[in-house]
């Protein structure tokens, strides 16, 4: 099953001096292609050392493996780390998506932020969707990924390549 393996990190594992190498190994031992696994870091994560992180990110860049920046929205919120931070995906935290459809000022917001985070580029993950009506507003302004308990809850090993292998269909009442 072609997945895309995601991996939260600090930026004190992506500062160790032998961060990179390690990593090397890693994926040649597991046989896991870099394209296959994206690294997220939060935006408090970032926004520690903004410049030191941009060399490390770039080299693992380099070698195939993406970023992501986690939780964008929940803490400081700034286009900085989007702009200097080579990030592939931005997943807009639950915060944004929590109130929709109730709040207009958050349905404004991300009727807005989605469309722009993918004109700078950026693939985007709505997080935290957990009904019916936050799954349709984020499908129809163009989110390309959602995450959240309405689409599955953690689950063991076994259980997920059970789920993995089932056939699914998103069909919600009207």
């Amino acid at each position: 099953i072609p997945l895309t393996l995601h991996v939260n990190l600090s930026p004190l594992q992506l500062d160790r001096p032998k961060f990179l190498r390690m990593l090397e190994q890693i994926l040649h031992h597991t046989g896991v292609r870099p394209e296959r696994l994206e690294l997220e870091l939060t935006e408090s994560a970032a926004a520690a050392s903004v410049e030191r992180l941009t060399h490390q990110m770039e080299q693992i860049r380099a070698m195939g493996v993406n970023f992501s920046l986690d939780d964008f929205g929940s803490g400081y919120s700034s286009l900085r780390y989007l702009a200097s931070l080579p990030f592939s995906t931005v997943k807009l935290d639950k915060v944004f998506i929590q109130p929709l459809p109730q709040s207009p000022s958050y349905m404004s917001l991300v009727k807005n932020l989605i469309p722009a985070l993918h004109e700078l580029g950026f693939a985007v993950v709505g997080e935290g969707v957990e009904n019916p009506a936050q799954y349709r507003i984020l499908e129809r302004l163009g989110c390309d990924y959602m995450q959240g308990f309405l689409l599955a809850k953690p689950m063991p090993k076994a259980e997920l390549l059970n789920f993995l292998k089932a056939p699914h269909s998103l069909v919600f009442p009207s």
